[in-house]
């Protein structure tokens, strides 16, 4: 089978690569191009377009490139025509594969996405697109087949890839003296992979390390963004950093700062206390509360699928100072700990998954194409695009 994929950031690509290994066990002949990552190139196929070219956080970030993400779009339907795959798969960055999703069906071509599109959480507006686009979904999250069974929309529910991921690393028992680090105990610095992000929240973070002498402060960093950047940081904060070493840095972590987001949910897994922060602007905290279900009263991935506040949020700047981050850390430091370990394990119940999760989706992926494929003999072939 001739398979095409896209994925719009660095967790995807991780999450497709594992996705690709495992369908070339079941499919001897398929052949993989994708808008995707160096992970996903590892496994083979071809890449087309790199996932950090497509990363854009925020209202105001996705408005002032928004030229460059139709010509993005346009460049991704035009491989996709070139191409002629037997099945598109997207997974995750869901505005932007819903574009591609409504386009492929005017071409005859079978979409599915991994990763359901988060419409608990806002644009439930979409719900009628996704169910008429997205043949097949995918979701990651326990509640979300509930969820999208209410408004008559079955999806698969494979588990968290995250779980396998933690699951399954190796850690690096020489982590420490590889990366010049003391034996001081570690509060480990995660401001996400995308530029915006770290911009953003990099700076902030380290600038607490100085009043926690007696831990050093590690800054978890990937090899994508400029490491001119991240080496100011070490020259003003008394920092150390890492490239491409999350797990083993959260491996040997006593607590973390963490972006909102996936890393939230890895650094729970690893059972590391967290103060989660996004320090986003007033307009975007407005907008984003503007938009979400009154129901929904949590935006991190722990805290949503406890359903409670596992791990304290800040997202406001208004609200993220340096003082109130220190008092936040010094409490997961203490009294609050044991309290924020336990919800990790409620967490984690939840999501263990039956199988593994890429073997499964593989599976499912496979089998369900055959299905669809099978339902479809009797209508006319599709053409080229």
């Amino acid at each position: 089978m001739n398979y095409f994929l896209i994925v719009g950031e660095k967790s995807g690509d991780l999450h497709a690569s594992k996705l690709i290994r495992e369908l070339k066990k079941i499919d001897h002949e398929a052949v993989f191009t994708y808008f995707g990552g160096d992970t996903m190139q590892a496994q083979g196929g071809t890449l087309l377009r790199h996932h950090q070219d497509l990363a854009f956080m925020g209202f105001w970030d996705v408005i002032l490139h928004l030229r460059k993400i139709v010509s993005y779009i346009k460049e991704c339907k035009q491989a996709i025509a070139e191409c002629n795959p037997d099945l598109i798969i997207g997974v995750d960055y869901s505005s932007f594969n819903l574009k591609i999703a409504q386009w492929a069906a005017s071409q005859n071509l079978l979409y599915y996405h991994y990763i359901a599109p988060k419409t608990w959480a806002w644009k439930e507006s979409r719900l009628p697109k996704i169910k008429k686009y997205f043949k097949r979904t995918f979701c990651i999250f326990p509640f979300e087949k509930d969820y999208f069974a209410k408004f008559d929309y079955p999806v698969h529910y494979v588990g968290h890839p995250v779980v396998e991921a933690v699951k399954e690393h190796q850690v690096n028992p020489h982590f420490l003296t590889d990366n010049k680090l003391s034996n001081k105990p570690i509060i480990a610095l995660l401001p996400g992979s995308r530029k915006q992000e770290i911009d953003r929240m990099l700076s902030f973070m380290a600038s607490i390390a100085a009043s926690f002498s007696s831990y050093q402060f590690v800054v978890g960093a990937v090899t994508s963004y400029p490491k001119s950047y991240e080496q100011g940081i070490k020259e003003k904060y008394p920092v150390s950093i890492v490239y491409d070493q999350t797990y083993d840095l959260l491996a040997h972590a006593t607590a973390a700062v963490a972006k909102s987001g996936t890393v939230t949910l890895e650094a729970a897994l690893f059972h590391v206390p967290q103060v989660t922060i996004y320090l986003t602007s007033n307009f975007n905290y407005f907008l984003l509360k503007a938009i979400l279900p009154k129901r929904l009263t949590y935006v991190t991935p722990v805290n949503l699928i406890a359903n409670k506040e596992v791990v304290k949020e800040l997202l406001r700047k208004k609200e993220t100072t340096a003082p109130r981050l220190k008092k936040e850390l010094q409490a997961i430091l203490g009294d609050d700990k044991e309290k924020m370990l336990e919800g990790y394990r409620e967490v984690e119940k939840l999501l263990s998954p039956k199988s593994k999760v890429a073997h499964h989706l593989a599976n499912l992926i496979y089998q369900s194409y055959k299905e669809d494929t099978a339902a479809t003999a009797n209508t006319p072939a599709r053409s080229k695009p």
